[in-house]
């Protein structure tokens, strides 16, 4: 659970994870309720993009006035599964129990929060044309470089924690993964 789940529930209708990855979830907390909020005013949302700057989230969104895109509105909805021992996480439709697959611990549940993209790439791209100021252009390289396909972001020091080994270089991790087949990517947030 978060640092104060019941102020959480109560605010954005969604249990928080205290984890590694806190800036992400709070993200799509507030995306989860922005969507739901829309949804029964019949307006959809998709998110363009999104970051988190010291303690302030940013969340900017394309909303189109459509009761059937409002309809669909929990096909972006879900809960995050994560594993407090081994720190595996994933999506998934529903909120229910379970034990992690890696290494049979109980996984705690995050959510109700937007399970789906967080960056449109184009909009991103189109950013960059605008020639941002250094700090900006490092948030939307970093957004437009993303990988979509991967929720919920690992930290290079959390990694080197659980190999018990020195943290090498975000860069170094994302080589050896991408060496083992794996998608990997740096995350703007």
């Amino acid at each position: 659970w978060g640092v104060y789940p019941k102020v959480c529930l109560r605010r954005y209708y969604g249990r928080p994870l205290n984890n590694t990855y806190g800036n992400e979830t709070a993200i799509r907390l507030l995306l989860s309720l922005t969507a739901l909020t829309a949804s029964r005013l019949e307006l959809a949302i998709r998110p363009v993009f999104v970051h988190a700057t010291k303690h302030y989230l940013r969340v900017y969104a394309k909303i189109s006035v459509s009761s059937s895109q409002a309809n669909d509105v929990y096909d972006n909805i879900g809960y995050v599964m994560h594993c407090p021992h081994c720190g595996h996480r994933f999506n998934t439709k529903e909120c229910r129990k379970g034990k992690c697959e890696l290494c049979d611990t109980v996984l705690v549940v995050g959510g109700q929060l937007w399970t789906g993209f967080l960056h449109d790439k184009e909009f991103v791209k189109k950013m960059l044309e605008q020639d941002p100021d250094r700090p900006c252009k490092k948030v939307l390289v970093a957004a437009a470089e993303e990988s979509s396909e991967i929720p919920y972001y690992f930290r290079a020091d959390e990694i080197s924690s659980k190999l018990k080994s020195n943290t090498l270089s975000v860069d170094r991790i994302i080589e050896k993964l991408h060496a083992a087949g794996f998608v990997a990517s740096k995350t703007a947030l």
